[in-house]
């Protein structure tokens, strides 16, 4: 996968599907103190699978106060 150079004196902000940039003085997200990696997909699997179950049983949870 290719790599980008993310460190920029601006960030991009989403809100109601439209797009804004901040300066990151003003509060933008400094992309020089975060950094992306890639994960082995089995453990990402395995982080969607038990979210998904303490999904349900939030909503299990929830159903029986109706």
């Amino acid at each position: 996968m290719a790599e980008f150079p993310a460190a920029s004196d601006w960030c991009q902000r989403w809100n109601g599907r439209r797009h804004s940039f901040r300066l990151v003085g003003e509060g933008g997200v400094d992309a020089r103190r975060h950094a992306v990696e890639l994960l082995p997909e089995k453990e990402v699997n395995e982080h969607i699978e038990a979210a998904r179950r303490r999904q349900d049983r939030a909503v299990r949870s929830d159903s029986r106060w109706r």
